[in-house]
């Protein structure tokens, strides 16, 4: 410490700067830190009006020492060293968006991190009339739980679950190493820092939650790919479960991948083993098929063109960002636009949904395009659906088909066609489709980059 402390006095001196030069520079630095944190947390009473508390100031404050524990945190996880130094820095710019960019979207919006927060304050009591399976329980739960064992702030909540969506896309950085077997933490930086994926696993609500479900999924399909351990199955199983019970549907379109490589996998192991396992994934394919089937009281063929003119529509709704109303289409268009400047479809039979889903299906994945949206929020959704429709195109050129073989290709290509196929009905809501987005993006991306990849000759396919 004293070398330390010597070292640093003789870098002072050797910058030939006065003595009382340093301590005036000192001083001013000091009285605008004073004066700078008032006027700050002024403005921070300002953006936050919409915030469901009473003290602002008090309640940001209670969210800046909780990140700074939280952050503490992560030296005691047992990840590797070099894991944990990404982490921290990951985690401090993920605390830079949470509490600095998230005040001016909480500003402009009155969005649904303050009804979860809101509602937690009931009475335990009240939530007798709550669905245990509805999809809103659970985050007002959780913010129940951090209210009354932690901290009653809901900036400190944010955090919180900000924290969940940090270890989302660590666990699935791990289950890209498992994939590439070696260690690349240029990955994790890539996909912490993409821009929706960052946003949106920083804020009070579901996609935090729906996101770590879905990364311990992929993350225990990997390991059953390469593995084919009982272990691995029960992780991906877990991690079904998880995203299912915050989205119902997601069991569905979660479950098929994973019966797809289950037969796959199991197709040169014994009879016994094999039948074993396509009857466990068949059953869990079917309880949860019937569990999307029970939410949205599908009960024939039939029924789905209602379930999309009719649910589907309400899910869309939600959201910020809403592209401008304009007719898309002419006579006979299963398009619509609604009063409120909702892009909403209305299907007359299965022909036109069938025709319908190519199209939602790019909105899914793609949209908004730059100058689709018009606001700030806007412009940078359609820079990053630009940059995925250009790194399509490059995987799409530099594909090499073999490679698609892969169980884990397939699974990964099913996966995200059969969630843009589901999606593409809420996806006339370019707002709601962006924060949806979310929940399949981390393997979209990794898929695409891993398609995009260097290929040098003599080198491991996955050297990159």
């Amino acid at each position: 410490m004293k070398n330390w402390i010597k070292r640093e006095l003789r870098l002072i001196d050797s910058l030939l700067i006065p003595k009382w030069l340093l301590f005036l520079l000192y001083a001013i630095v000091t009285v605008l830190f004073i004066v700078a944190v008032p006027l700050f947390l002024e403005l921070v009473k300002f953006l936050g009006q919409r915030i469901p508390q009473k003290n602002i100031p008090l309640d940001y404050i209670k969210g800046l020492i909780w990140a700074g524990l939280l952050g503490l945190s992560i030296f005691f996880w047992p990840i590797q060293v070099n894991d944990k130094k990404a982490l921290l820095w990951i985690w401090l710019i993920k605390c830079f968006v949470m509490l600095g960019f998230m005040l001016f979207y909480e500003y402009h919006y009155q969005i649904d991190s303050f009804g979860y927060f809101s509602g937690a304050r009931f009475d335990i009591s009240l939530w007798k009339s709550m669905d245990l399976g509805g999809t809103n329980f659970y985050p007002v739960f959780i913010t129940w739980l951090h209210q009354h064992t932690l901290l009653d702030s809901y900036h400190a909540v944010k955090v919180t679950f900000g924290m969940i969506g940090l270890m989302a896309v660590y666990i699935f950085y791990r289950s890209m190493v498992v994939f590439l077997k070696q260690e690349n933490i240029r990955l994790l930086y890539v996909f912490a820092f993409f821009p929706s994926i960052l946003f949106w696993s920083s804020t009070l609500g579901k996609d935090p939650l729906v996101l770590f479900g879905i990364c311990v999924y992929c993350y225990g399909m990997v390991r059953w790919v390469r593995e084919s351990s009982w272990q691995s199955a029960i992780i991906w199983l877990m991690g079904i479960i998880i995203a299912t019970i915050i989205r119902p549907w997601m069991g569905f379109i979660l479950g098929i991948p994973a019966f797809i490589v289950t037969i796959i996998i199991f197709n040169r192991k014994p009879r016994v083993i094999k039948i074993a396992a396509m009857l466990i994934v068949i059953s869990i394919g079917l309880f949860f098929t019937k569990q999307v089937f029970t939410q949205f009281e599908v009960k024939s063929a039939e029924d789905l063109i209602s379930v999309a003119n009719q649910k589907f529509i309400g899910f869309a709704r939600g959201g910020s960002m809403t592209a401008e109303s304009r007719i898309l289409a002419a006579d006979n268009s299963s398009v619509i636009v609604s009063v409120s400047g909702v892009q909403e479809v209305k299907f007359s039979n299965k022909k036109q949904m069938l025709f319908f889903i190519p199209q939602g299906m790019f909105t899914a994945l793609f949209r908004p395009m730059p100058g689709e949206v018009k606001n700030v929020f806007g412009f940078l959704a359609g820079l990053e659906g630009a940059f995925m429709l250009i790194l399509f195109i490059l995987a799409i050129k530099r594909i090499r088909w073999k490679e698609l073989l892969d169980p884990i290709m397939i699974w990964a290509i099913s996966l995200i066609l059969i969630w843009a196929g589901v999606y593409s009905f809420v996806s006339y809501n370019l707002g709601t489709i962006c924060r949806y987005r979310v929940q399949i993006l981390p393997i979209f991306l990794g898929l695409l980059l891993y398609q995009t990849r260097s290929r040098s000759a003599g080198r491991d396919l996955r050297s990159k």
